[in-house]
């Protein structure tokens, strides 16, 4: 039955993708590595990384060629997956699960993987893994308090394989040498020492944007 051949399903497939359609995919679409169904919420990174497209000729053209030739570098990929009624062979998009290892280098981070929170340090090395997430666009933050500062750090990208997130927040330390024998120094409003006949080592402060030192 043509309906069920490779290229009929194949423009099916383009027609789901091109819907944008979290549910659309859902209940087409399936994991890789277990043949299982997907769901919604699961999806939803894939369905982003597809929504990046332009979905011009050229978009379209190149996204068939790669069902069609079963390419597998972009977290997913269009193969048969055993026969619909025992007899028409069943031609599925599936897409690749990824683990993820998120870093932070203080204690009491909130940690946000496409805005839910996964997890909060609980020390200056932290890690927090994540398994069997859909291939697809996701957002990294990182926020938090550190030594009274509000602080920040995020990453965005398309992850189509397991892949390692550095969330750290950026510190400094540096030297002072004032002409003013002594007073306290500022960073972003936070007290972090005092000069000693002019003199002060900072070490390992958090910076975020926009914070001056005075």
């Amino acid at each position: 039955n043509q309906y069920y051949s490779q290229g009929a399903t194949a423009k099916r497939t383009l027609a789901i993708l091109k819907s944008q359609n979290a549910t659309q995919y859902a209940n087409h679409f399936i994991w890789a590595d277990s043949k299982k169904a997907i769901s919604k919420d699961s999806v939803r990174p894939f369905v982003n990384q597809m929504a990046k497209l332009s979905w011009s000729q050229g978009d379209e053209a190149t996204t068939y060629n790669q069902l069609i030739n079963q390419k597998d570098t972009d977290g997913y990929v269009f193969k048969q997956n055993g026969r619909k009624f025992l007899l028409f062979p069943n031609y599925q998009l599936q897409i690749t699960p990824v683990d993820l290892k998120l870093t932070t280098n203080n204690k009491g981070i909130t940690l946000k993987v496409n805005g839910n929170e996964v997890g909060v340090s609980d020390s200056d090395s932290y890690t927090k893994k994540i398994t069997h997430q859909a291939s697809g666009l996701y957002k990294f933050t990182a926020s938090g308090k550190v030594s009274g500062q509000d602080v920040s750090a995020s990453d965005s990208r398309t992850i189509n394989q397991n892949d390692n997130v550095n969330l750290s927040i950026d510190m400094i330390s540096f030297d002072v040498n004032s002409n003013l024998k002594s007073g306290d120094l500022y960073v972003g409003g936070t007290k972090i020492g005092t000069l000693n006949d002019g003199l002060l080592k900072v070490n390992k402060v958090p910076i975020s944007k926009g914070a001056k030192a005075y």
